[in-house]
């Protein structure tokens, strides 16, 4: 006789998932599936590992409100404390950059990473990202 690692009684709270049958069968590997009521009223299946492991932690429910959760709540841009751009400098560095694309190498040093960074005071990794639109991406 097997010994139960994984025990999983009626009423048990796993995740958003409350369970409602702990055994309502058994999985194609063999382990002994529990039915769980979830928070939004859907009734699911998950093995007993699953539970145990966190693996299943509700309906799918959660992973739908997960994705309409906001990205994130940090302040962007200016909006933030220890920033040191503002969005109108940044949009005057894009333009600044874009216009030296078009110059002969000579005239296009006029505008090199180097000096705008030291025109606005940050570093040139931050010009480069800001520029390149891998931060700041919020300013068009």
């Amino acid at each position: 006789m097997a010994r139960n690692v994984h025990p999983v009684a009626a009423g048990q709270r796993f995740g958003r998932g409350v369970v409602i049958m702990p055994e309502c069968g058994r999985s194609r590997n063999g382990s002994v599936l529990a039915r769980l009521l979830c928070d939004c009223g859907t009734r699911y299946e998950a093995t007993r590992p699953q539970l145990w492991r966190a693996g299943k932690l509700s309906c799918g429910c959660a992973r739908v409100h997960h994705l309409r959760k906001p990205q994130s709540r940090h302040p962007r841009g200016e909006a933030h404390p220890l920033s040191v751009l503002s969005d109108s400098d940044v949009r005057e560095l894009r333009e600044l950059w874009d216009s030296t694309r078009h110059l002969r190498p000579q005239d296009a040093a006029r505008w090199s990473l180097s000096k705008l960074a030291g025109k606005y005071g940050v570093s040139e990794g931050a010009v480069d990202a800001a520029v390149h639109r891998r931060t700041w991406r919020h300013v068009t």
